[in-house]
């Protein structure tokens, strides 16, 4: 100690796991240009001013849960280590930290089941610089994956998610959104939101995201059991596996189709990957199914990872297709495994929102379609919104011209059968084509104005980089022209100065016989240029010309001019 106070804070060094100098002056930012040693200003004034030593101490918390804390006369950290006793009590100085999660998960942490002390000072010693989960609600995979770059800098997710995260309105769990709450329910500025949360979920029923209600799934699920037991952590452990309804909306749909979630795979980033599957596993519908079809990836990565989600949750189908055969084979591969009534189209590097199979189901429900599709917005790697696409409801005219479709479509599956599913000689449009052939044969189609889908933006994808995929204009020209041969409309298709935007022109029927009525109210003599102009460009035979001449128009004798321009 004598070391660290002479030489080592000189150098900036920690004098151990349950101080952390940097996070420490990270809370009072003035206080770093004129404290001689940190550590000491915790000893001697932080610790009573409410300040905490490490990420992982919460004094508001550890209060809230342990009230014997304000006749101790001790400070929350230092009641945590001398009143833990083993055997006694699973305490925990975070809302963060389970010791009892955490030793079962990890064997070499497993000798301190009955000592919180030995299980917390393990996890700070080895499990932050390990990247592993402290408890069910922060969850570092879903940290990383969610904020990518943290991948690439090889950065600890704990650490950012305290010193950048809840500035930046990110989560660690994947049942709480910080904009929701944020606007939901008042707080201190520049607090955690999600600790808040957890302090406040027991007495309050507050929800931590739009679609858990804590209150419906205590009454319905939990009402025999203690009463003490986290709704949240309930689900997060249980509920989600066990198809648990978390919220009354949902449990009351008076259909629940299943849908099946078709994802075709190709040498994807894998933390997109895993966004996109987890997109599916949080859905508050539970009545799904995720088949995703890998197309010969040839990155390594990819086959293991799908196989351990097929491992994770029963309602995960995964097939690997044998050769390399293009995204409308992978898709056809995925859908043919599906048991669903209705597909749901996602592509492996997007993500859908939480309630879109709910919004998709309820309205399948209530108003009897077999085509579907809804809003979407444009993503960034780490899930920033960039724009949102409001779509109109269906225009068979403006879909011939650009799919404003896209995303997300949902369909029946027997009529994904009907119209034989995508066609690998339009890949690169095969989404066009696709909802082309579905809407000249669906029943009903309905648009759901809610944004229910996330394109994420890459350049290697036309959602923000329209000089890739050249190839996919042409094949959209194409998917125009095959749906109107097969309607028997007569016409020519083609592409514009405008990537992804087409112009059809439709063969006129010829022999018609056509009458044209004039209303004549200009100067007569520029009748003869006017009629002149009209017969060499309206396309027909024109067989008769009816001109009625106003009579303010200045003519001795405007029958006479008429019949001498040729019209009777």
């Amino acid at each position: 100690m004598n070391h660290y106070l002479t030489i080592g804070d000189a150098y900036f060094r920690t004098p151990g796991p349950l101080f952390d100098r940097n996070y420490y002056l990270h809370q009072v930012p003035d206080l770093d240009e004129t404290l001689d040693n940190p550590l000491v200003h915790y000893l001697s004034s932080g610790r009573y001013m409410g300040l905490r030593p490490n990420l992982l101490v919460d004094p508001d918390y550890y209060s809230l849960t342990h009230p014997e804390v304000a006749s101790s006369k001790l400070d929350p950290i230092s009641h945590f280590f001398k009143k833990s006793r083993k055997n006694k009590y699973n305490r925990s100085p975070s809302p963060y930290f389970d010791p009892q999660f955490y030793c079962r998960k990890y064997p070499d942490a497993a000798r301190y089941s009955d000592d919180p002390i030995g299980a917390y000072t393990h996890f700070l010693r080895v499990g932050i610089s390990d990247k592993r989960q402290p408890s069910v609600f922060f969850d570092p995979a879903w940290y990383l994956d969610k904020t990518p770059i943290l991948h690439a800098q090889g950065l600890d997710p704990i650490n950012h998610y305290f010193m950048f995260g809840i500035h930046e309105k990110k989560s660690p769990c994947p049942l709480f959104d910080p904009i929701f709450y944020l606007e939901t329910y008042k707080m201190r500025e520049g607090e955690d939101p999600f600790a808040h949360y957890l302090r406040n979920e027991q007495a309050e029923d507050r929800r931590p995201c739009s679609w858990f209600d804590p209150f419906f799934y205590r009454q319905k699920y939990l009402a025999a059991g203690p009463e003490q037991v986290s709704p949240l952590k309930h689900y997060l452990q249980q509920g989600l596996r066990d198809k648990l309804y978390p919220n009354r909306n949902v449990a009351e749909l008076g259909e629940k189709p299943l849908i099946s979630v078709v994802v075709p795979v190709y040498n994807v980033s894998p933390a997109q990957l895993n966004n996109c599957i987890r997109s599916v596993l949080y859905q508050s519908y539970p009545h799904w199914e995720l088949c995703l079809a890998d197309d010969c990836s040839t990155h390594a990565e990819i086959r293991p990872l799908l196989e351990q989600w097929r491992e994770s949750d029963s309602r995960i189908k995964v097939i690997f297709l044998p050769e390399n055969g293009g995204i409308s084979a992978a898709t056809n591969a995925a859908a043919a495994v599906a048991g669903g009534s209705y597909l749901a189209f996602l592509d492996n590097d997007d993500e859908l929102g939480p309630d879109a199979l709910f919004s998709f189901a309820r309205a399948i429900g209530s108003q009897g379609a077999d085509l579907l599709y809804s809003d979407e917005d444009l993503i960034g790697a780490d899930g920033t919104r960039f724009s949102v696409f409001r779509k109109p409801g269906f225009n068979r005219e403006l879909l011939l011209c650009h799919n404003y479709i896209t995303h997300c479509v949902v369909a029946k599956k027997s009529l994904y059968e009907k119209v034989g599913g995508c066609a690998s000689e339009l890949n690169g449009a095969q989404d066009l084509d696709l909802f082309l052939k579905l809407s000249e044969q669906a029943g009903r189609i309905i648009h759901i104005p809610e944004i229910l889908y996330h394109w994420r933006a890459s350049e290697t994808s036309t959602s923000i980089n329209h000089s890739q995929k050249g190839y996919a204009d042409e094949a959209g020209r194409k998917s125009v022209a095959s749906s109107l041969a097969r309607r028997g409309i007569a016409a020519t298709v083609n592409c514009t100065e405008l990537k992804y935007f087409y112009r059809a022109r439709r063969s006129l029927a010829g022999g018609l016989s056509v009458t044209v009525l004039v209303h004549w109210r200009r100067p007569i003599g520029d009748l003869n240029p006017w009629l002149a102009r009209l017969i060499g460009t309206a396309g027909y035979d024109i067989m008769q010309l009816v001109i009625a001449v106003d009579d303010a128009v200045d003519s001795p004798d405007p029958v006479a001019t008429v019949r001498r321009a040729g019209a009777g």
